[in-house]
């Protein structure tokens, strides 16, 4: 009797044991994550980087889901059939029709993608034909909910792009259909990362070639320099002042001292010695070179379009392989490298602006010394001065939600193009190929005797909204000209509807930079200065209208300048 209640017991203890743990079992599924993870699905930058920030809930974007095919594996072995030489299949590709045939989606798979979109309140915009991916387009926020996700900016290269901190999860039927999740992130990686390398190799061959067809001014320049060493001062004055340059033991000697100083300077910046001096070294070469290449460039295409980018890079390409030849790496070779470009960046630009002063002084009858002193004192005053405007931008940018330099707003590419390339020279990640393909491009254009490869290299390199507003330029300038020759102008007219058309259109550039630092004040000011006018502008209609206005504003007020046909021609600029 005893026995048999025993027995009874760890009977009814067993039986509620083996409840529990069947409730425990069922809660703990329950509480499990459903569905399936779509693995290798985060980009690289976002794995390896820090969130700049959430990205906007309410922006609209496209998500794209890849069905898997049917039998994977008979179509990747006719794959590689297709390219092995022993195989009856060699070379014998399929039709869409056949593809769609044998390994496509079904209706059904397709139709249950789009189920799990509409489920999750993401509209969809395009289903394959032959239902290899389904497409849907709906707001970050409710991305992020369908796909278990969250999507940031993050910093690539100089630029925020926004990507998945996760790999995506996908729900339900689904989640067994999908092979692959698109649109997540927002990287591209066409013009800035491929064909920029390949404009730099370009620009690197251009720079050569410039001064090739320059050698023999460098060489008449040069022997001057030092000619003017041995100059007394009853031989300086003899001279007509407008031949009258500063002396050439002040300008080398400014040099020596400036070559000390950043001595100094690269070796408290990167912590090394002999390094640092060999910087020096390259930064002084590189830069009289690059100035000389500026000045000529500047002659061409005017200051505002000279590609000081450009050469910049192409100095920080020569000053990186010397630090990864003398086995300097890590942030103290960035540094130096960054250094030197920085102070070959400076020379070329104020190289132009002397170049063009030059120029206006000879047209007006200027004195070439007193021009060289103005441009010292010039970039000393514009050193103290331009901090602020920077400053400015940077915190009315990060006043009006961004993050400074680097925003979508503020993006300062071509700093953040020069950090990447010199991080990946040093640290060995550069893409060489692209730079030796840009290279044989560059050596191409000269054998096909174009007139200046380096200019077609900067078109290679600059923005595409760049170009092409210098493109709409040159439609207003030729449309100018024709209207010019239609209407019987002569020489003097010309020459005075040149000149106007040349300050109408600086008038524009230095109005654009004016117009972007008040705005950047108006981010401190209240609210109501900012106040929009339309709520929803049209932008193709009213850019249209702003492009009409310029072309009658960049036209017809050049040729009204015309004045009196008998009148003496004035000197022209020449661009």
């Amino acid at each position: 009797m005893i026995a048999s209640r025993m027995t009874a017991g760890r009977s009814i203890r067993s039986a509620a044991l083996l409840a529990v743990l069947a409730a425990m079992t069922q809660i703990v599924q329950a509480a499990a994550p459903t569905g399936r993870v779509i693995l290798h699905s985060t980009p690289p930058y976002a794995s390896a980087s820090t969130a700049v920030r959430p990205e906007n809930p309410a922006t609209v974007i496209d998500v794209t889901i890849w069905l898997k095919p049917h039998d994977r594996a008979t179509m990747d072995a006719l794959a590689q059939e297709l390219y092995d030489t022993r195989s009856p299949n060699y070379r014998h590709w399929l039709t869409r029709q056949e593809v769609a045939e044998r390994f496509a989606p079904s209706a059904n798979e397709a139709a249950t993608v789009r189920q799990f979109f509409s489920s999750h309140n993401l509209h969809v915009v395009l289903t394959d034909r032959d239902n290899f991916f389904v497409r849907a387009r709906g707001t970050v926020g409710d991305v992020q909910k369908a796909f278990q996700v969250q999507l940031n900016d993050y910093r690539l290269r100089g630029k925020l792009v926004r990507a998945n901190d996760r790999d995506p999860r996908v729900d339900g039927a689904a989640a067994s259909l999908v092979r692959a999740v698109a649109g997540l992130d927002a990287a591209v990686y066409s013009h800035p990362f491929i064909v920029r390398p390949i404009a730099v190799g370009g620009m690197l061959v251009g720079a050569a070639y410039t001064l090739f067809r320059m050698r023999e001014s460098l060489t008449a320049g040069l022997g001057k320099a030092f000619a003017d060493l041995k100059q007394s001062a009853a031989e300086r004055a003899k001279l007509s002042r407008t031949e009258q340059y500063m002396s050439s033991k002040a300008v080398f000697g400014l040099i020596a001292l400036m070559f000390v100083l950043m001595c100094v300077l690269y070796v408290r910046i990167s912590g090394l010695v002999w390094p640092a001096i060999l910087a020096a070294v390259v930064m002084l070469l590189v830069g009289f070179f690059f100035a000389t290449v500026s000045g000529n460039l500047v002659g061409f295409i005017g200051s505002s379009n000279n590609p000081i980018s450009g050469l910049t890079l192409s100095t920080l390409l020569i000053a990186a392989l010397l630090m990864v030849a003398l086995g300097v790496s890590g942030n103290s070779g960035v540094a130096a490298v960054l250094g030197v470009a920085a102070v070959v960046c400076v020379s070329s630009a104020v190289a132009g602006e002397l170049l063009q002063d030059f120029k206006v002084g000879y047209i007006l009858g200027g004195t070439p010394r007193r021009i060289q002193i103005a441009e010292l004192i010039a970039v000393v005053v514009a050193s103290l001065v331009m901090y602020w405007p920077l400053m400015l931008l940077h915190e009315a940018n990060i006043k009006a939600g961004g993050i400074g330099f680097g925003d979508r707003q503020l993006s300062a590419p071509q700093a953040g193009l020069m950090a990447t390339l010199a991080q990946g020279i040093v640290g060995g990640n550069m893409p060489w190929p692209l730079v030796v393909v840009g290279i044989f491009f560059g050596i191409a254009m000269i054998m096909m005797q174009v007139k200046s490869p380096m200019l077609v290299a900067v078109g290679m390199y600059l923005p595409f909204e760049t170009t092409f507003a210098i493109f709409v330029g040159g439609v207003f300038r030729s449309v100018g000209d024709w209207l010019a020759k239609r209407g019987s102008l002569n020489e003097a007219q010309r020459a005075r509807v040149e000149n106007a058309g040349i300050l109408t259109a600086s008038g524009l550039i230095a109005g654009e930079a004016i117009l972007g630092l008040v705005w950047a004040g108006l981010q401190f000011a209240p609210a109501w200065t900012r106040t929009q006018i339309l709520s929803n502008p049209s932008y193709l209609v009213g850019g249209m209208i702003v492009m009409a206005a310029l072309a009658v504003l960049m036209i017809r007020l050049p040729l009204s300048a015309a004045g009196d046909p008998n009148e003496p021609a004035p000197p022209t600029a020449i661009m």
